[in-house]
């Protein structure tokens, strides 16, 4: 009987045990009672960087366990933007017409003086290849040469708060004109708000071919590039959806005053996933590795294991041991190859195609992926014959190979 006792006692400390972690968790990240509000978060390999409103930038590299400012130079105070391209993090600060970039995970930044920007309200970041897009108040810029210049390349009649990119094509959700579309690199813009019921955007996101809009009346969804948008969410208690943040096919989301909501099959069901948040407030969100930050206005950086919210197996161990990039099969190829690469650490993945003159024939990837072995198909049927480099780009790794396709 005493074994009994003993075995049942041990059952519940186990059930409640994991019922505990079962929930947010706070880090030890800056927080409102410093008077440093989360306004910005984002992940390059296994740091986490959060933006505050008055601190400048901290930096993470044990899951949030220590924060260290990071902000020698002239990053400080309030960080309106923030956003990482490869092993690049870029800031800009309020009321400044500057990028900053680091190239050393924030120990040291770089300032562009006089580069073109001409309002001092930076909202936003987006990257196709080497072009800089930056949305801001008086539309958007773009830089060809790393951020040391930039020209004007659209101008709508409200300031652009969000740049997403999706392949080659770029959207700009603005403050009062709804979303508008390039597919020539900034050359030409369209409106697409065909099915919005709010013109107001203040999130953007895209999962292959699912591009999600928060907006001030709910969440949108496209699956045909932007021409139509259909309604996937609306929250009666608040519909203003200020952040969201993909992994695999599962959609974050996350207003100002109701918390934050998971669908795991790419907006079609939500649900309510708030346990042990202190706050509904939620400004933004990063994946890095196993787990799900979250930043909020007034009570610092909370984090969640992904495996509680997606059915990912705990006991699974089948990650690779090393990044790789595999030879190109068959090689030579016509017209379609299969590119192979191995991720050990969930990671921020670039991989493009290049041709001989270094010029982007085609971006594979271009996100966030967890720890696996992918295998992705490339169709050159549209390209001549010749000599091709495919690279790929992660915060810890990068690699070139070549391939030729013959005709």
């Amino acid at each position: 009987m005493k074994y009994l006792l003993v075995f049942v006692s041990l059952q519940f400390f186990i059930f409640y045990n994991n019922a505990l972690q079962a929930q947010w968790v706070p880090t030890s990240g800056p927080s409102g009672t410093e008077g440093k509000y989360i306004l910005k978060l984002v992940a390059c390999g296994n740091i986490i960087f959060a933006g505050t409103n008055y601190g400048g930038v901290y930096h993470s590299s044990d899951g949030g366990a220590t924060w260290i400012p990071v902000n020698n130079g002239p990053v400080s105070t309030y960080i309106q933007a923030l956003a990482v391209n490869g092993t690049n993090i870029y800031a800009c600060i309020k009321k400044s017409t500057s990028v900053f970039c680091s190239t050393d995970y924030g120990s040291t930044w770089t300032q562009s003086y006089n580069n073109g920007i001409h309002t001092t309200g930076i909202m936003s970041f987006a990257f196709i290849g080497s072009n800089i897009f930056v949305g801001t108040q008086n539309g958007v810029f773009l830089s060809t040469n790393g951020g040391t210049d930039f020209a004007q390349v659209f101008q709508p009649d409200s300031y652009v708060s969000q740049l997403a990119v999706s392949d080659t094509n770029i959207f700009a959700g603005t403050y009062d004109g709804g979303i508008y579309l390039t597919t020539n690199q900034g050359i030409n813009w369209t409106q697409v708000n065909n099915g919005l019921s709010n013109t107001r955007v203040y999130s953007l996101a895209v999962n292959g071919n699912y591009i999600f809009a928060g907006t001030n009346s709910g969440l949108f969804r496209s699956t045909n590039n932007g021409t139509d948008w259909t309604e996937v969410y609306n929250d009666p208690v608040n519909t203003h959806v200020k952040t969201l943040a993909v992994n695999g096919n599962n959609i974050f989301a996350a207003t100002d005053s109701s918390g934050v909501f998971l669908s795991t099959n790419n907006g079609t069901n939500w649900l309510s996933i708030n346990d042990g948040l202190l706050t509904n407030n939620v400004n933004s969100f990063a994946v890095c590795g196993k787990d799900i930050y979250a930043g909020t206005y007034e009570a610092g950086v909370w984090k969640r294991p992904l495996t509680e919210l997606v059915g990912i197996s705990k006991e699974s161990n089948n990650f690779p041991m090393d990044y790789t990039l595999s030879q190109n099969y068959p090689n030579p190829f016509n017209p379609g190859t299969v590119i192979s690469y191995s991720l050990p650490i969930a990671s921020i993945v670039k991989l493009i195609v290049y041709n001989t003159l270094g010029q982007t024939v085609k971006i594979l990837e271009n996100g966030f992926k967890n720890a696996a072995n992918y295998s992705i198909n490339f169709n050159a049927a549209d390209l001549p014959s010749g000599i091709y480099f495919y690279k790929i780009e992660t915060g810890q790794f990068s690699q070139i190979k070549k391939m030729v396709l013959l005709k």
